[in-house]
Formats: structure tokens, sequence, C-alpha cells
């Protein structure tokens, strides 16, 4: 097998034992025997895009060590889920998320919530979009019901399941 195999091989294997978050250069240089520096000559990109292609391929993010520093990109989408679970318990819904709420429940700091989405309306809207890309009823009901500007694209497959969940809660 060919070193860049090997690397992707031992990559993956690493991302269903760790998850995405916690899966780090130096790991998978070292379980594939090769250089740290010879990471992105070897596979033929970047240690952040090739991870973000292993999202898209549906390996896990799994739990953040939030010892570790993370991929961005994999942290955002780590802290929207949380988020859109926060926002389904709690009272009032999305809208009456804080900054500390998420940031307790992920083990961050809110200054590094605020460094991901800058102000409190910017993580919201960002919810939101994220909330309408997975499809997940429960915020885009919400977001129905507060009339989010994003909603207005939703398809209306997606908004009427979401109005049937409403429905399926009260009767």
């Amino acid at each position: 097998m060919e070193k860049k195999q090997i690397v992707i091989e031992e990559a993956k294997r690493l991302a269903e034992d760790y998850g995405l978050l916690n899966l780090t250069r130096e790991q998978v240089c070292e379980a594939s025997n090769i250089a740290v520096g010879s990471f992105t000559s070897i596979v033929g990109k970047s240690f952040g895009e090739f991870v973000n292609e292993l999202r898209d391929m549906g390996y896990p993010l799994g739990e953040l060590d939030t010892r570790k520093r993370a991929n961005p990109t994999l942290r955002k989408e780590s802290l929207l889920q949380t988020a859109l679970k926060l926002a389904e318990v709690q009272e009032g819904g999305y809208p009456a998320l804080t900054r500390d709420t998420v940031a307790k429940e992920c083990g961050i700091s809110t200054t590094l919530l605020s460094q991901y989405f800058g102000s409190v309306a910017a993580f919201r809207a960002e919810l939101v979009g994220y909330a309408i890309i997975k499809e997940h009823l429960p915020v885009i009901l919400q977001a129905l019901i507060f009339d989010h500007p994003l909603v207005a694209g939703v398809r209306r497959e997606v908004k009427l399941q979401a109005l049937q969940r409403l429905i399926e809660k009260i009767g």
C-alpha cells in the first residue's frame, strides 16, 4: 500500500475511535509512521481540508476533549449541534439562549463562543441556518413561530413537518 493510502486509512481508523474533533495531524502522522511536516505533500491537501472531507464522508465528530485544539470548522459545528439540543429544552427556545448557557454546556468560555459567532444575534441567526440545513424540526418550528427571516427559504414540506410535530405535541 502506498504512503498516501496508509495515511488515509490510519486517519479513518483514528476518526472512528476518537472522533474528528480530537483528531490531530500529529496523531495521524505518528500512526502512519511519517514525519509530521510531510502530511500535506503526501496527502496533497492541508490537514484541515482533509478532516473536512472526512466529515463530509460521515465520520463522527465525537465528543470534544476540551484540552485539545480542535479544527475550527468542526468545533463550530459541534457548538451548533449542542445549541440545537439546548434550544429544544430551553424555555423560550433558541431566542432565549444566552452565551453563558451555550458556553457552559460546551465547556468553553463565552469569549471563545464570541470568537466563533460574534454577537448573540449572529449566533442565533447561524443556529437557525444550521437547523434549516440539518432539517432540525424543533428549531425550524421555533423560527417559524418567531418569524425569523431565514425560514422564508425553507421548503414547504419541511415547514409542514415542523408544524405537524407541534400538532402532535399539543394533541
